[in-house]
C-alpha cells in the first residue's frame, strides 16, 4: 500500500511542507477524537527522502486533509464500520484476517454449510414423445379396398405447426381431411384412412368408385437378342482402334412413353442407324435395335466376320456311351481310368510295395510286390463294394506285373458295378 501511494503521489518539497502543516493542524483539531470508536482508520505513509511519517486517513486525499474535511469511515464488505471493531490502521485490518484475537465476527465454512444446507435442483421433468409405432390397420384396409377396385389413393400432408401434421386422402372425387394434427405423418395418414372407413356411407362410396380403365399394354416391337449387338459393336471399335459408337436417344413427350435411338460408327454412312422416334418401350431395346443394324451393315461390308454357328450340346449319356466304346481297345490302365470317371467316382489311390516274403522265395535280381487300390471314403459311402483294398494281389514278381494284375481285378469289380446299374 505504501509503495502504491509513493508511486501515485510525487509532490514537490513545498507541497510536502504545506501538507505536513495541514495534517498537523488536522491532528491537533481532532486529538480529542483519537479514542472515539467511530474514528476512521489511518494509513501511515512515509514521506519521500524523509525519516518522518505522516498519518493519512484512509479514503482521504491530501487536499481533503488540507481543507479539514472529515474522512469517510472505512467499512467492511457487509457495510459495518471497521473502526467499530477496534481496528485503527490497515495493518490491523490485514492482521484481523489471520489473528483470532482481533474481534472480527467471521463465519466459518462449516457453520455456513449447516445454516445453508445443499439442496440440489429437482430433476428436469421428462416428457416422453408419443410412440410412432403402430399397426396402422386403417391404412392397410383402405389400400386393400382400393386395390380391389383398381384405384389408387392420393395422400397430401400439411404442417400447421412445428412437428405436427395433418393429412388428406383423395380417392377419385372423394376427399377426407383429418380435423386434428398428429406428431408423425404416418399417424396422420392412418387417421385420414380411418376417417374414410369410419362410416358405412363412406365405405360404400369408396367401394363404389369406378375402376380405372386399364392402360394400353406397353408392349413394343420384339427385339432380336440372339447376339449381344452392343458388345459386338464395342469390341469392333476396340480391335480396330477407332472411335466408339455414338448413341443418341429420344423419348416421346406424352404417355405411353416410347423411345428411339440412333447410332453413328466410325467409317459408316452419314445416315445413322436406328430410329429417332422409335416405337420401343425402353431405352435398352431402342439401343439394341440400333446396334444390330450397325453390326449387320459392318458384316455386309466384310469388315466384321459373322457370328460362329452354335452346335447343339450332346446329352450326357451319349457322351458316356461314346467314351466307353472308345476305351474298349485302350490299354488296361486307361480303360480303368475312364470307367472310374464314367461311374462318377474319384480316381483311386494305387498302393504297390515290396512283399514281406522269405529270402528263398525271391528270384535272383527280381523283387516281389504286393499291390492294391483304395477309393476315397465319399465313394465308399456311395458304393460299399469299393470299401477296403480293391484288386489286391500278392507276391508278384516285378512292379509292372503287380500293377497289371491289380488293374485286372479292379476292372472286374468296376464292370460288376456298371452291370448292376444297368449299363
Amino acid at each position: 500500500m505504501d509503495e502504491l501511494l509513493n508511486s501515485l503521489i510525487t509532490p514537490s518539497q513545498e507541497q510536502l511542507q504545506e501538507a505536513k502543516i495541514a495534517i498537523e493542524e488536522f491532528r491537533q483539531k481532532n486529538q480529542q477524537e483519537q479514542h472515539n470508536p467511530n474514528m476512521a482508520a489511518a494509513a501511515i505513509v512515509p514521506l519521500p527522502d524523509s525519516e518522518h511519517e505522516i498519518v493519512l486517513p484512509h479514503r482521504t486525499s491530501i487536499g481533503q486533509a488540507a481543507r479539514g474535511e472529515q474522512p469517510a469511515p472505512l467499512t467492511s464488505s457487509d457495510g459495518d464500520s471497521i473502526a467499530a471493531s477496534g481496528i485503527r490502521s490497515l495493518g490491523e485490518l490485514f492482521a484481523s484476517r489471520t489473528d483470532p484475537d482481533i474481534a472480527l465476527e467471521l463465519q466459518s465454512i462449516e457453520d455456513f454449510e449447516l445454516q445453508n444446507p445443499y439442496q440440489p435442483n429437482p430433476p428436469a421433468k421428462v416428457v416422453p414423445l408419443p410412440s410412432s409405432k403402430g399397426n396402422y390397420e386403417s391404412t392397410v384396409k383402405l389400400h386393400h379396398l382400393c386395390d380391389q377396385r383398381g384405384v389408387r389413393p392420393e395422400f397430401t400432408y400439411n404442417e400447421p405447426s412445428a412437428f405436427r401434421f395433418s393429412a388428406k386422402v383423395e380417392i377419385g372425387s372423394l376427399s377426407f381431411q383429418t380435423p386434428n394434427s398428429f406428431p408423425t405423418k404416418k399417424q396422420a395418414k392412418d387417421a385420414a384412412c380411418s376417417l374414410a372407413l369410419s362410416e358405412p356411407s363412406n365405405l360404400d362410396a369408396v367401394a363404389g368408385v369406378k375402376r380405372k380403365a386399364p392402360l394400353v399394354a406397353d408392349v413394343g416391337p420384339e427385339v432380336d437378342r440372339s447376339e449381344d449387338w452392343i458388345s459386338i459393336l464395342h469390341d469392333y471399335a476396340q480391335r480396330k482402334k477407332v472411335a466408339f459408337a455414338e448413341y443418341h436417344e429420344s423419348m416421346s413427350e406424352n404417355p405411353p412413353f416410347r423411345f428411339g435411338c440412333t447410332v453413328n460408327i466410325s467409317g459408316g454412312p452419314a445416315e445413322p442407324f436406328g430410329q429417332d422416334l422409335g416405337p420401343f418401350n425402353s431405352k435398352q431395346a431402342a439401343r439394341t435395335s440400333a446396334a444390330k443394324e450397325a453390326v449387320l451393315w459392318l458384316r455386309a461390308q466384310g469388315v466384321l466376320r459373322a457370328a460362329p454357328s452354335k452346335r447343339a450340346r450332346p446329352e450326357f449319356q451319349d457322351v458316356v456311351n461314346k467314351s466307353l466304346q472308345e476305351v474298349d481297345s485302350a490299354p488296361l490302365p486307361v480303360r480303368v481310368h475312364h470307367l472310374v470317371a464314367a461311374l462318377g467316382f474319384s480316381q483311386p489311390r494305387f498302393d504297390c510295395r515290396l512283399s514281406k516274403t522269405k529270402l528263398g522265395d525271391v528270384q535272383v535280381g527280381v523283387p516281389i510286390y504286393d499291390a492294391a487300390v483304395f477309393f476315397d471314403e465319399r465313394d465308399v459311402v456311395r458304393e460299399p463294394r469299393l470299401a477296403g483294398p480293391i484288386g489286391r494281389v500278392e507276391q508278384v514278381h516285378g512292379q509292372k506285373k503287380a500293377k497289371e494284375a491289380c488293374y485286372e481285378q479292379l476292372l472286374i469289380t468296376l464292370q460288376q458295378i456298371q452291370s448292376s446299374r444297368g449299363g
